[in-house]
């Protein structure tokens, strides 16, 4: 009997083989479509991240137009600004409120042409029109519920915007088939806003900061024009000119500021303008800016003191000499040694021998002003002006002052060899004698002469010579509520022969001299005072020859465009490559007002003469005048900048479609209405010539 048990039948076998087989196939055809299944998701969810970074870029440069935007709105208007950070706090808010207001666009956009893609702004404000700038100068409310804008300085005067998003902002985009969805939650970020606002910021502030500047320009201007023309002999203060000049000196601060002016403007303001005109505002025009100097005077004044003291010095060896005639006659009186004498007589010798060559050094510093002076007329004026009048006899009824010191020196040592002789003759006769008893009577006579020449070379000057004269007020003394008549004057000449020589008329000649060199000194630091305020404010020479040099600047370009769009669109290259900006400015001169203040022009009117400043006692006549000069605007002036070298800003063009252009790309502009309408100042004219004065046109 056969064992059946454990027994499968060959047809079971097959059976689950087969089964096995199958189930291995469909379980490879299962993993195989897994596989698939799951690389397709992986593509749809690369697909749906390069979406959402889509997205994120977009919201980018959503970012960056809202910024653009605002620097285009706020900068428009520049001066409605109390200061930069308000300016730049609204910057931030008008960012915030156009990228809102593209955000709602982007929304509507991404529903209508990319169901897939929603942006999730949490507790966003829907706007049935744009939304007002208060809302977001609201600090509660761009915290919480509406995006933050940060504007910071970048490098070089760049500006970056940092942008941060409300919580809960997301980016949720679906597969086509809606299987997959993904919500990436937004980050904040920052954007570079390729334009240099903080640089044209700057610039502007510091062109009001030093605001005051054209005025001083136009000032240095005025006076080169006004003492060049002084020199000469004639001037004409030109409405004409003064408009050309203060035009100028606009541009001129401009340059020293932005490296460029709007030179166009200039160049047509200033058409049919002699060149020379222009050409003459150069450097070179100072020497004719400086008619003297307080140093030169000093210089002057200290050769005059040299001979003062000297003076002092005689005077008080003139006095030695009559004490030691006097203690010789004691001598004499007390039947004393002759040897006492005669050492007191040749201590009197001694000391008049002194006193000559104190005299004789008068002679040497006189002589050395009048070198210094020679020295410097061939190319100084005045200082020709000053040696003929110390030296020159021409038109005087009294010798002049270098003759008057050389005739009284002569007469002096005279007087003194005189002295010297009668002394020096009874010192021989004490020797010849064997004793005191006979030299009573002549030492009597010598003492009597020696008293008598020592109190008339001591004694007080005594005019020889008198004329009257007015005199005015000088610009270091006036002042417009002084009296402007003159007052009258003497003046004494102490010395018109040798004999008028002493010691007490040279010093009253020498102290004439230089009290007259002590006005000239005083004339000559106003002088310099007013001028000294004008350092470094001279016309640019590169920008005269901008000016000269012209522009082809198209006359149909102007009839098409206003000047301030042209320029929106085109703005002309900047002067200096760096940095790099253009300049726009608006400029209506109205009139320009001359007003005589000096003495004789509030007596005599526009056309009066200078005033006169007679210097006698040098033989020198300086002339004066001075005007309060006033320029008004006819309406606030207009300054405009453009960033030259990043024309970066999208907008469309005036008239784009009807020239058939498309948006294209500017410089930022930053403008500024200045309040500032007048400007004044007081020109003042000294020179050592006289000049005419005609009246202003």
């Amino acid at each position: 009997m056969k064992d059946k048990r454990g027994f499968m039948p060959f047809s079971l076998a097959g059976f689950l083989l087969l089964m096995l087989v199958l189930a291995m196939v469909a379980y490879t055809t299962w993993s195989r479509h897994q596989l698939a299944t799951n690389t397709i998701e992986d593509i749809t969810c690369e697909s749906l991240l390069t979406t959402a970074a889509g997205v994120q870029s977009d919201l980018r440069h959503v970012a960056r137009y809202s910024t653009y935007q605002a620097l285009l709105e706020v900068c428009e208007n520049a001066d409605n600004y109390s200061n930069d950070e308000s300016r730049e706090n609204m910057i931030e808010c008008l960012a915030a409120k156009h990228f809102v207001e593209y955000v709602v666009a982007m929304q509507q956009a991404y529903k209508q042409v990319d169901a897939r893609v929603e942006l999730e702004f949490q507790n966003l404000p829907s706007f049935e029109s744009s939304p007002s700038s208060e809302l977001f100068l609201d600090q509660s409310n761009t915290n919480d519920n509406l995006p933050s804008f940060y504007l910071h300085l970048a490098e070089n005067g760049f500006a970056l915007m940092e942008v941060r998003l409300q919580k809960q902002t997301r980016i949720r985009v679906s597969s086509w088939d809606n299987r997959i969805t993904l919500a990436l939650p937004c980050e904040n970020f920052s954007v570079f806003i390729d334009c240099r606002y903080f640089l044209l910021q700057e610039r502007m502030d510091k062109f009001i900061r030093q605001f005051d500047d054209i005025r001083s320009s136009w000032k240095w201007a005025e006076y080169a024009a006004a003492w060049g023309e002084a020199l000469a002999g004639r001037v004409k203060l030109s409405e004409s000119r003064s408009k050309t000049l203060f035009r100028l000196a606009w541009a001129n601060h401009e340059l020293k500021t932005f490296g460029s002016a709007d030179y166009p403007a200039v160049a047509m303001e200033l058409t049919g303008l002699d060149a020379g005109a222009l050409a003459g505002l150069t450097s070179g025009v100072n020497l004719a800016v400086k008619p003297f100097s307080v140093n030169d005077v000093q210089v002057m004044i200290s050769y005059v003191d040299g001979g003062i003291q000297a003076l002092e010095g005689a005077r008080a060896e003139l006095t030695g000499v009559d004490k030691c005639i006097e203690h010789a006659r004691n001598e004499l009186q007390e039947n004393s040694s002759l040897e006492n004498v005669r050492l007191e007589l040749d201590g009197a010798i001694a000391s008049v021998d002194r006193i000559i060559k104190k005299v004789q050094e008068v002679q040497q510093q006189f002589q050395q002003l009048l070198n210094y002076l020679a020295n410097k007329h061939e190319s100084d004026t005045l200082m020709l002006k000053l040696y003929n009048g110390l030296t020159s006899l021409e038109n005087k009824n009294y010798p002049p002052p270098a003759q008057r010191i050389s005739v009284g020196i002569e007469g002096v040592e005279s007087k003194l060899m005189e002295l010297k002789m009668q002394i020096g003759t009874f010192a021989q006769l004490i020797q010849s004698s064997n004793g005191l008893d006979n030299l009573g009577n002549s030492f009597s006579q010598l003492y009597n002469h020696v008293v008598t020449s020592v109190q008339a070379l001591l004694a007080g000057p005594l005019p020889k010579y008198t004329e009257s004269y007015e005199e005015y007020p000088d610009p270091s003394t006036y002042a417009l509520e002084n009296d402007p008549s003159p007052k009258p004057r003497n003046v004494r000449i102490y010395i018109m022969e040798p004999n008028d020589g002493t010691i007490g008329t040279l010093d009253a000649t020498l102290k004439d001299v230089k009290t007259s060199l002590e006005r000239m000194e005083d004339v000559a630091a106003n002088v310099e005072l007013e001028q000294g305020g004008l350092v470094g404010t001279e016309i640019d020479g590169e920008l005269t020859q901008v000016v000269l040099g012209g522009l082809d600047m198209q006359s149909e370009q102007q009839a098409e465009f206003d000047r301030e769009q042209l320029y929106e669109l085109l703005p002309p290259n900047p002067i200096r490559p760096q940095p790099g900006i253009s300049v726009f400015d608006e400029i209506d001169i109205g009139d320009v007002k001359y007003k005589r203040v000096d003495p004789c022009g509030r007596l005599g009117g526009a056309s009066a003469p200078p005033t006169p400043i007679p210097l006698w006692f040098i033989d020198v006549t300086l002339y004066w005048a001075q005007w309060e000069v006033t320029l008004e605007l006819e309406n606030k002036p207009i300054e405009r900048i453009f960033d030259f070298l990043n024309q970066t800003l999208p907008r469309s063009p005036l008239g784009g479609s009807e020239f058939g252009l498309a948006k294209i790309h500017e410089a930022l502009g930053y403008r500024y209405e200045l309040p500032r309408k007048s400007f004044s100042f007081a020109l003042l004219i000294v020179s050592p010539q006289y000049f005419n004065i005609d009246a202003n046109d």
